[in-house]
């Protein structure tokens, strides 16, 4: 009680108090203070923990376990910030298993690049999550992620009866993150398509131009527009909007 009613000017005074004592006084008072919905005191806290040499992420990563989902999200934003001190990925690894999407979302955005196995498998599952928002991210952090978990969920989920009906914004994300990390795999897939597009049409221009497209664009509106029903129509607004 005491904690929820403290104002912005207590904060100076209690944290010099509380790091005067031995043990785990200031631990104690982050998770006193996790689940404090008032920001005006939070961010005073913040400011006295750096006016006395502590690491303020302990104040977030405590709140990591609020109850309130608007709580977790805000300290998720914050730790986004701190991704490189130590202790914070590791306090962000277990939201990524949270059931809420944003939450989810929000660990796996703060934990880009971080480069841990949780991560990936994290990255792996999200490509099939029911969240539109959760799967793009998931997408666009695998392209970056030079592993053959990665080439796998992508090709898999490409390749698999569910792609069609998928936006076509996130089929392109999945197409586009393939040609981007590349590999034997990948190579035939594209070249697979590609000679698909050559039986049924021959030579592909661009309607708008007349131009012929050369080896490198036609592997690349292959793969993006052949799943498409629409796709001579796609591909003639998207190589005109790209001149």
């Amino acid at each position: 009680d005491a904690i929820g009613e403290m104002e912005p000017e207590d904060a100076p005074n209690l944290v010099m108090f509380l790091r005067s004592l031995h043990g785990d006084a200031i631990g104690h008072l982050c998770r006193m203070v996790a689940d404090l919905r008032r920001k005006s005191v939070t961010s005073a806290l913040e400011e006295a923990f750096k006016d006395q040499g502590l690491q303020p992420t302990m104040l977030y990563m405590a709140r990591l376990d609020a109850k309130s989902e608007f709580v977790v999200q805000e300290a998720l934003e914050v730790l986004e910030r701190f991704r490189t001190v130590p202790g914070v990925p590791e306090a962000l690894r277990p939201v990524l298993k949270r059931p809420e999407a944003k939450l989810r979302l929000g660990a796996m955005k703060a934990l880009r690049g971080d480069g841990s196995a949780t991560l990936l498998r994290a990255l792996v599952a999200g490509v099939t999550d029911p969240n539109l928002d959760y799967r793009l991210e998931s997408i666009t952090q695998l392209q970056e992620i030079d592993h053959d978990d990665s080439r796998h969920a992508l090709l898999d989920r490409v390749e698999s009866g569910a792609f069609k009906k998928l936006v076509g914004n996130e089929r392109r994300a999945l197409l586009i993150a393939l040609a981007k990390l590349g590999g034997d795999e990948i190579e035939e897939f594209f070249d697979e398509m590609r000679c698909v597009m050559h039986r049924h049409l021959g030579n592909v221009e661009d309607e708008g131009s007349g131009k012929v497209l050369n080896e490198l664009e036609l592997k690349k509106w292959t793969a993006r527009m052949l799943p498409l029903k629409n796709w001579r129509h796609l591909l003639s607004c998207e190589t005109s909007s790209q001149t």
